[in-house]
């Protein structure tokens, strides 16, 4: 058996634990962060080995096999053979023909479906698939899971660059292109996301990713269904709204 197929369980629980800030609260002059945008897509686990095309995972495994669920065969642009062995973690979303990312709900049925579906559900919306890198387990046999942002970005930014298959997440460094970057999130004109940022502590490898989302969803608890009012004669009331807690 591969060594990947024998380590991917480790990799899948160490999945970065995402800490939370209000938007709102976000600082563009804090001088040791980097912001990227956070893109609606999946997060995939990347097996990069050198001269071969790139395989890329669910975080989950299957229930029926037990073995990782793949995406590649759903990706047409994942063509390229890599240069580098990596570990890499990444996001798969889809764009209209406009650059514009679809919505995760898309991107969630294109990789739950079969090969042949997906292909055609991908040709019949006109979408095409990407992915991002967002983090980095290890490179070239060497563990990058405890190393400081700065260091992971280097061999973002590398992979990349030599493997045209991946791209980054749009990012800011410095006080005016973090404002740029905030103003056109709270529009809603970023092409890459609605949802939020990711701050990333550059020298601190204890806290490389924040979360700051500009809608924060919460789970409520339906307590009671009501009936609307004002119902026309011989018709039953439909219910009108509800209350939760």
């Amino acid at each position: 058996m591969k060594p990947f197929f024998l380590g991917f369980e480790k990799m899948a629980s160490t999945k970065a634990t995402y800490k939370k800030i209000d938007f709102q609260s976000l600082n563009p002059s804090n001088k040791n962060e980097i912001w990227s945008v956070k893109i609606d897509g999946a997060h995939s686990i990347t097996d990069l080995e050198a001269g071969k095309t790139p395989r890329l995972f669910s975080h989950r495994v299957s229930k029926r096999t037990g073995d990782p669920i793949e995406y590649t065969q759903k990706l047409p642009h994942i063509k390229s053979k890599s240069p580098f062995d990596a570990k890499i973690r990444t996001e798969v979303f889809a764009v209209t023909k406009d650059g514009v990312a679809v919505h995760p709900d898309i991107v969630t049925a294109m990789l739950n479906s079969g090969t042949e579906k997906s292909l055609e559900l991908q040709k019949r919306l006109g979408i095409k698939t990407k992915t991002a890198i967002i983090d980095v387990d290890e490179f070239n046999g060497e563990s990058y899971r405890n190393k400081p942002y700065k260091e992971k970005l280097k061999v973002m930014k590398l992979i990349s660059k030599k493997t045209p298959d991946f791209i980054l997440p749009d990012m800011a460094k410095g006080t005016k292109k973090k404002k740029t970057l905030y103003e056109k999130m709270i529009a809603g004109a970023h092409p890459q996301s609605k949802e939020g940022l990711v701050v990333h502590d550059m020298n601190s490898p204890e806290r490389p990713f924040t979360k700051a989302k500009i809608i924060d969803h919460h789970d409520v608890y339906v307590t009671d269904i009501f009936h609307e009012k004002n119902v026309k004669e011989g018709r039953k009331p439909m219910a009108g709204g509800f209350t939760y807690s």
